[in-house]
């Protein structure tokens, strides 16, 4: 996870002996930004970063079995030509004989911060919260995507700017909605049990998405959670600045009973539940 930046910047990660160099505006932190990023390791068990930051905080958060996830040295291009519509993703070339559950993307600008949008969505799937992404926001998106049985999901762009690499895949020890849960809060200023119970998992991915166009702090944690090592720009354990329009998944545990905390500032803030890790294998926190 990164966070606690301050001003503009870039920054990168990639697996060591990647080729990939998407280094461009990961986050303008005039808001507090944290963002958690999923990355592959060598067999030595390196990854690289690449930093524009004097103040960043790059947290190892936990880790995901081999045997579960695999990631590619470098990222695949899955872009599309259309835009302004729903596109099939077919990765069935990628994964060989496994049977993937779920998709690891990144997106980002390739030319120029104009402001456009993308959305990645299990086939079959009726979602559709697509980020606005610009240099006032950030360029680079990572996301955890469902796919269904013959390996598919789908991406909205509104500019052909706007590519969509594949990252890896999941082979187990994950479920993902075909469609995200709805567990908004209505109460603010206050951190509140979310909607649903997650018993006997480890960890939930929760997508983050702001119906306004006013910036406003939301915080996600592990239920009566604290982690003293990190400040209150985090989302674990503090609240951080969401902008307007702008969607962002957070991979938050669970306590014994599968409890999650959120926070918002205001009710145009939204949570939705879009996946769950097995509990005891896949998602390690120490």
């Amino acid at each position: 996870r990164i966070g606690g930046l301050s001003g503009t910047g870039a920054v990168f990660l990639r697996k060591n002996g990647s080729t990939d160099d998407y280094y461009n505006v990961s986050a303008d932190t005039s808001y507090a930004h944290a963002r958690y990023l999923l990355i592959g390791l060598d067999s030595n068990g390196i990854f690289e970063i690449k930093n524009e930051f004097s103040n960043c905080n790059l947290l190892l958060y936990g880790f995901l079995s081999s045997s579960d996830v695999v990631m590619f040295t470098d990222f695949i291009n899955v872009s599309t030509g259309t835009t302004g519509s729903y596109v099939d993703v077919d990765i069935t070339a990628e994964v060989g004989s496994d049977t993937p559950t779920a998709a690891i993307v990144f997106s980002w600008e390739a030319s120029g911060f104009t402001g456009t949008s993308v959305y990645v969505r299990k086939n079959g799937s009726t979602d559709d919260r697509p980020a606005t992404v610009s240099a006032a926001t950030a360029d680079s998106i990572w996301a955890i995507v469902g796919v269904d049985g013959d390996h598919i999901f789908e991406q909205k762009i509104s500019s052909t700017a706007r590519d969509v690499y594949l990252m890896g895949y999941f082979k187990s020890n994950i479920t993902m909605n075909t469609n995200g849960t709805d567990v908004s809060l209505t109460p603010t200023a206050a951190w509140t049990d979310l909607g649903t119970t997650n018993a006997g998992k480890s960890g939930v991915i929760y997508e983050v998405y702001n119906t306004s166009t006013t910036n406003y702090d939301y915080g996600l944690r592990k239920n009566n959670g604290t982690f003293p090592a990190l400040n209150d720009y985090l989302v674990y354990t503090g609240k951080v600045d969401l902008d307007a329009s702008v969607f962002i998944q957070n991979i938050i545990p669970c306590d014994s009973g599968g409890i999650v905390e959120g926070y918002i500032e205001n009710i145009a803030v939204d949570f939705y539940q879009m996946g769950t890790f097995t509990k005891g294998r896949i998602f390690h926190i120490n």
